[in-house]
C-alpha cells in the first residue's frame, strides 16, 4: 500500500470517529432539555395543585349579613341566576406562604432579659441655678498697732497710718471674705434608678455647678472725692498688716496704686444609694429609707495683691525720697486648696401622691473623712520702701491631711405627670459642707525679724491649716423618664 493510500484510510477513519463523538453529545444534550422541561412541568402542577386545596371552593357561608336577614349563597342582585357569589363578609384566606416577620420584631432571649432588669427604670436630668455662702470670712491681715502704740484688733474698719516722715497720716483699710459670694451659678444634675425587686432600688445622681468667680468689697484707690462719706477722710491705702515673730507688731504693706483680687469656687459630687420602702404606699404616702455612699470634690483659690508707687507720699522724707517710686512695688499672693471628701450618708425619702400632682421631702447626713490638700505662693510681700528684686522667685509652701468631713442636704420637690412615662419636675436644694479647707484661711500673714537690727525682717508666709464652712442653694428644674 502506498504512502497516499495510507494517508487516505487514516483521514477517513478520523472523520468516522468525529461524526460518532458528535452524534453522542448531540443525543445526551437532547436528553437534558426533555429531562429540565419534564422537571418544570411536574414542578407547575405541583404549585398548582397546592394552589387549589389550598382555598376550598365555594366557601362555606359567613355570618349573617348587615340589615339583619339572611342572604342565601348563590343570590346577587347583579349575579345570574344560580350563579355562586359569596356574602358580602364573607372571610376570605389563601395563604401561600407565612407572614413575613421583620427581625426587628423577634424577641431575643438577651432582648428579653434586658427588658426585665430595665423594666420601670428611670432617668432624670434637671437644670441648677445656685448660689455658694462663705461662712466665716477673715481679714486678710492680723491684729496691729495704731499710731498711738495701742493694739487694733479689727483692722476692717478704717484706721489711720503713720507716714514716713512720723507727722502725715493717711487712711487704711484691710480687706476681708465677709462679704464673698458667688451666685448666678448654672449647673446640672442627672439621676437614673433601677428596680431590684418590687419594694428596692439602686439610684445614682451626679451635680456639678461651674465655677464662679467673686472680688473683695475695697474702695478706690487712689481716692477720689465718691470715697468721702459722710465726712470722714478718704480712704488713701489698702493694707494687709502682719505679725512680727508671730506678735502684734507694726510691720505692714500698703498699696496706694492699685489692688486687685479674685475669689474662685468650683465643686460637683457623686452618689450611690440603696433606697428601701418601709411601708406599702396604697393610700398615695410613701416612706423610704436612703443609705449610700457620696463623693464631694470642693476646690478654692483666692488671689490677692496690689501696687505701691508712692503716689501718695508715703514714703516721703524730703531728703532721699519724693514723689512717685521708679519701680513700682508689686506683692502678690495666692492661696488654693482642694477638698477630697468621702462619706457614708443616710436619708428619708417622704412622697404624698394625688392624681398627677406629687410632693416629697428629703433629708440627708453624711459623715465621712475628706483629704486636704493645700498650697500658697507669696510673691515679693515686703513693706514699702523695703529693698526688693525686680522679679523676685515665688515663695511655694504646700501640705496635705486627713480630717472628719460632714455634711447635711435637703430636697423639696414636685412632679406633676406629664403622661405616664413623662413626669415634670422643679424643686429645691440646700446643701452644708463642714470642715472644709477654704483658700482664706490656710495661710499665715507673718514676718521674721532678722538677728541684724539693719536688715530689714523677711516675709513668712506660709500654708498652715484652717478650715470652714460652706453652703450651697439651688432651684432645679427638669424632667423624668420611667422605661417601659
Amino acid at each position: 500500500m502506498t504512502a497516499q493510500a495510507k494517508l487516505v484510510r487514516c483521514v477517513e477513519r478520523g472523520r468516522e470517529l468525529i461524526s460518532a463523538a458528535i452524534s453522542r453529545c448531540d443525543q445526551q444534550l437532547r436528553f437534558g432539555i426533555k429531562s429540565l422541561a419534564v422537571g418544570v412541568l411536574a414542578t407547575a402542577c405541583t404549585c398548582s395543585a397546592t394552589e387549589l386545596m389550598a382555598q376550598d371552593w365555594p366557601p362555606p357561608a359567613s355570618a349573617m349579613p348587615p340589615g339583619g336577614f339572611a342572604q342565601p349563597v348563590g343570590y346577587h342582585q347583579h349575579a345570574d341566576e344560580g350563579a355562586y357569589c359569596p356574602p358580602e363578609y364573607a372571610a376570605l384566606e389563601a395563604e401561600l406562604f407565612p407572614k413575613e416577620r421583620p427581625m426587628h420584631d423577634i424577641v431575643m432571649p438577651f432582648d428579653q432579659a434586658i427588658h426585665s432588669v430595665f423594666q420601670d427604670s428611670w432617668m432624670r436630668l434637671e437644670y441648677m441655678y445656685g448660689r455658694v455662702y462663705k461662712n466665716g470670712g477673715r481679714a486678710l491681715g492680723t491684729r496691729t498697732t495704731d499710731i498711738n502704740g495701742n493694739t487694733l484688733d479689727n483692722v476692717t474698719k478704717q484706721f489711720p497710718l503713720l507716714f514716713a516722715d512720723g507727722v502725715t497720716t493717711g487712711d487704711a483699710i484691710v480687706p476681708d471674705t465677709d462679704s464673698i459670694e458667688w451666685k448666678h451659678m448654672d449647673g446640672i444634675r442627672g439621676s437614673f434608678g433601677i428596680p431590684l425587686d418590687d419594694r428596692s432600688w439602686f439610684e445614682a445622681t451626679f451635680w456639678g455647678i461651674e465655677e464662679q468667680s467673686d472680688a473683695l468689697r475695697v474702695p478706690r484707690i487712689p481716692p477720689t472725692s465718691l470715697n468721702n462719706v459722710f465726712g470722714k477722710p478718704p480712704i488713701q491705702f489698702i493694707a494687709t498688716t502682719f505679725t512680727t515673730d508671730g506678735e502684734v507688731g507694726t510691720a505692714i504693706a500698703v498699696y496706694d496704686q492699685d489692688f486687685s483680687s479674685n475669689y474662685r469656687v468650683n465643686l460637683w459630687s457623686a452618689e450611690a444609694n440603696y433606697v428601701e420602702d418601709l411601708r406599702i404606699p396604697f393610700d398615695g404616702w410613701k416612706l423610704q429609707s436612703i443609705i449610700g455612699y457620696r463623693h464631694e470634690e470642693y476646690s478654692e483659690q483666692l488671689n490677692f495683691g496690689g501696687t505701691f508707687t508712692n503716689i501718695s507720699g508715703y514714703l516721703d522724707d524730703g531728703v532721699d525720697i519724693t514723689g512717685p517710686l521708679a519701680t513700682p512695688q508689686t506683692n502678690n499672693i495666692d492661696s488654693k486648696v482642694h477638698n477630697f471628701r468621702h462619706a457614708l450618708q443616710f436619708g428619708i425619702r417622704s412622697e404624698i401622691k394625688q392624681n398627677w400632682l406629687t410632693v416629697g421631702v428629703e433629708p440627708r447626713v453624711a459623715f465621712g473623712i475628706a483629704q486636704v490638700r493645700r498650697r500658697v505662693k507669696a510673691v515679693n510681700v515686703v513693706q514699702p520702701g523695703t529693698l526688693f528684686e525686680a522679679n523676685p522667685d515665688p515663695v511655694y509652701t504646700s501640705d496635705r491631711i486627713i480630717q472628719f468631713a460632714p455634711s447635711a442636704d435637703l430636697n423639696l420637690y414636685a412632679k406633676i405627670d406629664v403622661n405616664r412615662w413623662l413626669k415634670f419636675k422643679v424643686g429645691y436644694n440646700l446643701i452644708w459642707l463642714g470642715r472644709l479647707g477654704t483658700a482664706d484661711s490656710s495661710f499665715t500673714l507673718n514676718q521674721i525679724s532678722s538677728d541684724d537690727p539693719l536688715l530689714p525682717p523677711t516675709a513668712d508666709v506660709r500654708v498652715k491649716q484652717g478650715f470652714g464652712n460652706a453652703m450651697i442653694s439651688a432651684l432645679t428644674l427638669g424632667g423624668e423618664i420611667i422605661l417601659p
